[in-house]
């Protein structure tokens, strides 16, 4: 019996009865296949075959790239998919999924967007991880890149190939980053007192060496400090402001007091995470008597103005990543939140999204069961707005897919834990949900429909091959 909390339906391979399939958000999907999303890949193979007459070429380059990326972060979960999808290419419709299969991916087809340099990078980390991985098709894999790198090296001698221009880094790729950057960027995310007494001196070292992505990641931290600890990332920044005048100018205009409050966080967070932002950055600022708070809370309020401004005329290209941040414990009202969410009150459905993007990345496997277990009792009880909260969890493209997969509408709508339950209970489950999802009509009700009956046909007919006993939980009535 397969795990419906976090295992999502894998139908038969060549099951081409297809019928309604729920429609792919593209954007979302290729995010997922490369942070290599477990669910993702593991119905990758049934979101990608209703889609044989919309990808073009463009499409399949990007997911193949996808594919490529993902085999180095998950080798076992993206060779998993991979052989799903070489069993969809033996069948009759094989020209369009011969795009992503084992062989297809393996055989370093990205030479067609990095230099030689990053190929070859790729190449050594791609090789280490097949080398060490124990899956059935992991040699399989690494044969075809072995000869695939053996025939690139053949035809570069002779001039015949055409390499791109982007590049891959095993790691991050700065040139001069101190070897505790990541301990660094914690300390300064939570407004670490000292750290941010000592960031300038830090800064005038080894600055001007950081690339754009390092930049930004400081960049970013320094912004959330300014909430956190507010005297203490003003004093920092006011230091660099009064640095030696004309030396290092670019350097000072990174790291600056006009830097940081001049909100780009437009370009880290979605739209509604940005305005969160900027509420609580105003507050504190407001708050704030320190020298350099109303300068910077001036050029916070300009920014806002100008992103309204350019926003209307459709000039604003927002992020993705969720403000708050992850929480880095869970709360103590977290059990009073659980027994509201499995009670259907409006006010805990719709904190859903901000419980599962905040709290969700630091609950132990317990609590995200229950979570997961609430949330679908949730959707029995009040379907339309389950599905509401629910859409927002499905547009999350940003930094953590993985926790967003748990709690998306193909998960919720599964039927949780359905062995621990009393099988009178989960079809009494299945036929009320499913009623209720009837009288809906959001854009993803028929997403949710679909795996909720999916799911249901491969819960009773594993408990028939395999003479599965039912637990003895049952679920609430509605």
């Amino acid at each position: 019996m397969k795990s419906w909390l976090f295992t999502p339906l894998l139908l038969p391979a060549l099951a081409f009865a297809e019928p309604d399939y729920p429609p792919v958000n593209w954007p979302v999907l290729i995010d997922r296949v490369t942070y290599a999303s477990p669910g993702t890949l593991q119905t990758l193979d049934i979101q990608l075959f209703p889609l044989r007459p919309t990808l073009d070429k463009g499409h399949k380059n990007e997911l193949n790239r996808a594919l490529t990326l993902a085999l180095v972060k998950s080798p076992a979960a993206t060779l998993d998919a991979l052989s799903d999808i070489d069993l969809f290419s033996i069948s009759e419709d094989n020209a369009f999924m011969r795009s992503f299969t084992t062989h297809a991916v393996c055989r370093l087809p990205q030479v067609r967007y990095y230099d030689k340099a990053s190929i070859t990078r790729y190449y050594q980390q791609a090789t280490r991880v097949l080398s060490a991985s124990s899956h059935k098709n992991s040699q399989r894999c690494l044969h075809i890149m072995e000869t695939a790198m053996n025939d690139l090296n053949v035809d570069d001698t002779h001039g015949g190939i055409a390499w791109g221009t982007e590049k891959y880094y095993v790691t991050a790729p700065g040139t001069q980053v101190p070897d505790n950057w990541p301990a660094l960027i914690e300390q300064v995310t939570r407004g670490d007192p000292e750290t941010l007494k000592t960031l300038p001196e830090k800064v005038f070292a080894f600055g001007l060496t950081l690339d754009g992505d390092h930049t930004s990641q400081l960049n970013h931290a320094l912004r959330l400090a300014l909430i956190k600890a507010t005297p203490q990332t003003l004093d920092a920044l006011s230091i660099i402001d009064h640095h030696q005048a004309g030396k290092h100018t670019a350097l000072i205009q990174r790291f600056n007091t006009d830097s940081m409050c001049t909100l780009s966080v437009g370009f880290y967070y979605d739209k509604p995470s940005a305005f969160r932002y900027y509420q609580k950055a105003t507050q504190v600022l407001k708050n704030s008597k320190y020298k350099n708070s109303q300068h910077c809370l001036w050029l916070m309020s300009k920014t806002m103005e100008a992103f309204n401004e350019e926003e209307q005329h459709g000039g604003i290209k927002w992020g993705t990543r969720f403000y708050p941040e992850p929480a880095t414990a869970v709360p103590d009202s977290w059990p009073t939140y659980i027994t509201q969410l499995t009670q259907a009150e409006p006010g805990a459905i719709k904190a859903l999204p901000d419980a599962v993007f905040i709290t969700g990345p630091v609950l132990s496997y317990e609590q995200l069961v229950e979570f997961h277990i609430a949330a679908s009792i949730a959707l029995m009880k009040a379907p339309a707005l389950m599905l509401e909260a629910l859409m927002v969890i499905d547009a999350y493209s940003g930094d953590n897919p993985r926790i967003i997969q748990h709690f998306d509408t193909y998960t919720v709508c599964g039927i949780p834990s359905a062995m621990d339950h009393t099988k009178a209970s989960v079809i009494r489950y299945y036929r009320q949900t499913k009623q209720g999802l009837e009288k809906t009509a959001y854009q993803n009700t028929q997403q949710c429909l679909w795996m909720l009956n999916e799911s249901m046909d491969e819960i009773m007919a594993d408990a028939a091959r395999s003479n599965s006993k039912w637990g003895t939980l049952t679920y609430p009535t509605q």
